[in-house]
């Protein structure tokens, strides 16, 4: 068989697969948590760094994730994404070492010194805050951006204060998704006679938080992953930073589970966004149906429904599974027993969710004083099949004097995934009879049974683009990433679901 060629190879790969059974080319962002803004001539908080590139991910495996909360780490895949560095407050220098982007450093009030923003290991320094020698006109720096732009300094002019912008984030470039991350907090800026001219630094491009000043001291939350706080002003709040996140996406239909999962232009992307450890598990979530053979019947009561398992849960796309249809069906570790058998008296036992047995059937005479009867007997239905326990069979109508009918099965339980009832209990059968002329052959009058499916079955059903398995009679509805499948097994014994 010929090789690939590397142009061949590129190609598939930018689509989600490799020459390698199992492996699948994923795009990805692991954004650290954004600092906060600094107060009392406080600086912009540093940018969370934002780690974006591409990986080869086996299907099998298990990978962690830790998002972090606001100035918090983020991992991934042996990845880290450091932490923006807190903003500096008045004549001090912003946090450095280990910010994704350093925080810009505060006014330098009463001193007439400069402050020295913070160093950004995977994100830009943080800007200079600087005072005027003559008034106090601080102005602080802007927190660096995590595309390695660095924040701006602040401006302490003769009459005006203008505190530095945030450095700019980052776009990203994973597969289906547009957003913009990691922008640094804006300075603030204290007053000054020009107060036209005296105001915060804007935040960086990706949701960084603006400075405030003198006539709206606070700063500003960020707004984006990553994003640092404004600093604030003497009297205000310091922005808070924004917190970290974790973006992974590949082509083609979900093969892994964990976070917000979406599809966006062929692309399957799972957004993680909760604050701490959390993981990118193998696994499809599908819903399945296990139902248990129908009890034994005897002349006229009907047996009972076999037990009903609903289950929501999740399969790994490399793995085939046996499927077993009979007296108990089983898939997947779920079991669901046969039905209860029918009986002369009330009913079998219900157990372990099975259906009951049949009810007593009644026998007719209208006249036992005459020198003929007649009369008939009607066996109850069996019970319905379902977690708890099944339902109790119907009982005998008597429509006329010599004719009888048997009771209706137990109702059995809805699948809400396709919208059919499973488990539905046998309807009883009966009989008439007269003595005149000796006795009549029996006369089959059965229930009439609920609707629904009476019987052991499986089905296993999920939302995909594309066909995932083979195995059973495979049905679809829908169009698209919106198409819902279906694996219907009825046939007595053992099958396999396969993945393709």
């Amino acid at each position: 068989m010929p090789r690939l060629s590397a142009i061949g190879t590129a190609s598939a790969a930018a689509y989600g697969f490799t020459t390698l059974s199992g492996i699948f080319t994923v795009t990805y962002a692991v954004i650290g948590g954004g600092g906060g803004g600094g107060v009392g001539a406080g600086a912009g908080g540093g940018a969370g760094g934002v780690l974006q590139g591409s990986a080869f991910l086996n299907i099998a495996n298990t990978y962690s994730i830790v998002v972090g909360a606001a100035g918090n780490s983020s991992t991934f895949n042996g990845l880290t994404a450091l932490g923006g560095g807190t903003g500096g407050s008045n004549n001090n220098n912003g946090a450095n070492g280990s910010s994704g982007g350093g925080g810009g450093a505060g006014g330098s009030y009463p001193s007439n010194t400069n402050s020295t923003g913070g160093t950004g290991s995977q994100g830009g320094n943080g800007g200079t805050g600087y005072n005027y020698a003559v008034a106090s006109y601080d102005a602080a720096g802007g927190g660096g951006g995590a595309s390695g732009a660095a924040g701006g300094n602040g401006i302490d002019g003769v009459s005006y204060a203008q505190g530095g912008a945030g450095g700019a984030g980052v776009s990203s470039t994973v597969n289906g998704v547009t957003a913009a991350w990691g922008g640094g907090g804006g300075g603030s800026a204290d007053y000054g006679p020009n107060l036209l001219n005296s105001f915060g630094g804007a935040g960086g491009y990706g949701g960084g938080g603006s400075g405030g000043y003198y006539i709206s001291p606070n700063g500003q939350n960020a707004t984006a992953y990553g994003g640092g706080g404004g600093g604030a002003d003497f009297t205000g709040s310091g922005g808070t930073g924004y917190q970290g996140a974790v973006y992974v996406s590949y082509y083609g239909s979900q093969k892994w589970t964990g976070g917000t999962v979406s599809s966006v232009g062929g692309y399957t992307v799972h957004q993680f966004a909760t604050i701490g450890s959390a993981a990118l598990a193998p696994g499809y979530p599908v819903n399945y149906l296990v139902v248990g053979g129908t009890g034994a019947s005897n002349n006229y009561n009907g047996g009972g429904a076999g037990q009903v398992q609903i289950v929501s849960g999740l399969l790994n796309l490399q793995t085939n599974y046996t499927v077993v249809v009979g007296s108990t069906a089983s898939f997947n570790g779920t079991t669901a027993l046969v039905g209860g058998d029918a009986s002369g008296g009330n009913g079998g036992a219900s157990y372990n969710g099975n259906g009951g047995g049949g009810f007593l059937g009644t026998t007719y005479d209208p006249i036992p004083s005459a020198p003929w009867t007649a009369g008939g007997y009607a066996g109850g239905g069996g019970g319905g099949g379902g977690a708890g326990g099944g339902g109790q069979g119907g009982d005998t109508a008597l429509p006329s004097s010599y004719n009888t009918w048997g009771g209706f099965g137990g109702v059995g339980v809805l699948w809400s995934v396709n919208g059919q009832y499973y488990g539905v209990g046998q309807s009883g059968g009966s009989y008439s009879y007269s003595n005149t002329d000796g006795p009549e052959p029996p006369a089959s009058n059965p229930g009439t049974p609920p609707s629904g499916y009476s019987g052991s079955i499986v089905i296993v059903s999920y939302t995909s683009a594309t066909q995932l398995y083979t195995g059973g009679t495979v049905t679809s509805i829908g169009v698209g990433a919106s198409t819902v499948w279906f694996h219907t097994f009825t046939t007595i014994g053992t099958s396999t679901l396969t993945h393709l």
